[in-house]
């Protein structure tokens, strides 16, 4: 059975997200661990004209007994459908993007093309297939405040947002 492992943080960081299976189906494909950093993402009013304020993550993950023919996704949404701090700023004023994949040995992948827009819905960042064996893959995001002039902002504290990022590999 899946067992799932979250570490929810506090205003602006993000959900780490892990799924492992039981010992009894080792020869399944396994995800060992997801860490992403860093955990605080956060967005103070500033200038848009100038470029919208964004925030760097790192999404790194494992797979063992990962098997060639077999897809993997990482995927994000939002834990709530009010940003923290700026309750006036809706979700879809915000944007993650995959700007970057590291794979393993034989994998391969593809970042979606377009940003995801967050929203309390699972929206597919990046794809692939898995390497055999036990391997670790690394995404570099960025997480973008878009037309941020439209939204009454913050300076202290900060807008935050909270993120679940997953990755499913079947």
């Amino acid at each position: 059975h899946l067992r799932q492992l979250a570490a929810k943080a506090m205003r602006g960081r993000v959900l780490i997200l892990m799924w492992a299976l039981s010992p009894a189906l080792a020869a399944q494909t396994d995800i060992r661990w997801l860490t992403v950093t860093p955990h605080d993402v956060s967005f103070t009013a500033v200038d848009p004209s100038s470029n919208p304020p964004t925030g760097t993550v790192t999404a790194q993950w494992r797979i063992r007994n990962g098997r060639p023919t077999r897809p993997w996704t990482l995927t994000v949404q939002a834990l709530s459908a009010v940003v923290s701090n700026c309750g006036k700023v809706p979700l879809s004023a915000f944007r993650v993007r995959c700007a970057s994949l590291k794979l393993a040995g034989n994998a391969t992948g593809s970042c979606s093309s377009s940003p995801v827009v967050v929203s309390t819905g699972a929206g597919v960042l990046a794809w692939g297939t898995q390497s055999p064996g036990a391997r670790t893959y690394t995404a570099n995001l960025t997480v973008e405040f878009v037309d941020s002039w439209q939204y009454p902002g913050a300076q202290s504290p900060a807008c935050s947002l909270s993120l679940n990022y997953s990755v499913n590999a079947p």
